[in-house]
């Protein structure tokens, strides 16, 4: 059975409005005098996210970065509800499941809000797994996703993973996966993804499964 293995945030949700709005707002509280644009956040952000906070600014010798990262994930899941599928999703989910694919999510979100949300956005019963970390410090899935692997017995040549940023590139390699699409709605800039990867598109729309 072909799987089709899913990034979350800013591949399924869009989220990049969200993020870059409280973000902006912790810079006012910690007394920083700037604030990132949307473009410039596309071309900074990176992960480990801790990498993308120190880039822009923050010091985490005098700072501490889970106390900062629990801070934005609170403010995050108050204001959940605004929030919205990235256009094109829910057709490839309901195409995917036509196809008589199978539907994963590989994500660097905690698992239980995961969760949680999925259940909320009424999308859960796509998925025939999510993995998400045990932590919501926003760093790299890759071990994650190799247990998953093993304890799945998934060969990565029946395998697509649908991400948008670098770190889903990275995942898919370790995955071995067959083909690998980077979407550039979420966030990274289409000139970051292109960079290293042929197969980046614009939108969702564009997804061939």
């Amino acid at each position: 059975m072909k799987t089709i293995i899913w990034d979350y945030n800013g591949t399924i949700i869009d989220d990049v409005t969200l993020c870059l709005d409280i973000e902006n707002q912790m810079l006012v509280e910690y007394g920083f005098d700037r604030q990132v644009t949307l473009e410039e956040y596309k071309q900074l952000f990176t992960f480990p996210v801790q990498t993308y906070y120190e880039k822009i600014g923050y010091d985490f010798t005098t700072i501490s970065y889970p106390q900062l990262s629990a801070r934005f994930h609170q403010r995050y899941a108050e204001r959940f509800s605004e929030l919205q599928l990235v256009d094109g999703v829910l057709d490839l989910l309901k195409q995917s499941n036509q196809m008589g694919y199978q539907n994963v999510i590989i994500s660097a979100a905690p698992q239980e809000r995961l969760q949680e949300e999925l259940r909320l956005l009424d999308i859960d019963s796509y998925f025939t797994q999510v993995i998400g970390t045990n932590n919501q410090l926003g760093e790299s899935k890759i071990d994650r996703a190799r247990a998953w692997q093993q304890t799945s017995d998934i060969d990565g040549a029946d395998c697509h993973f649908i991400g948008d940023a670098l770190m889903d590139l990275q995942t898919s390699q370790a995955l071995h996966c067959a083909k690998c699409t980077l979407v550039a709605s979420g966030h990274q800039a289409y000139d970051i993804l292109v960079a290293q990867w042929a197969n980046t598109v614009h939108s969702m729309k564009e997804v061939q499964l």
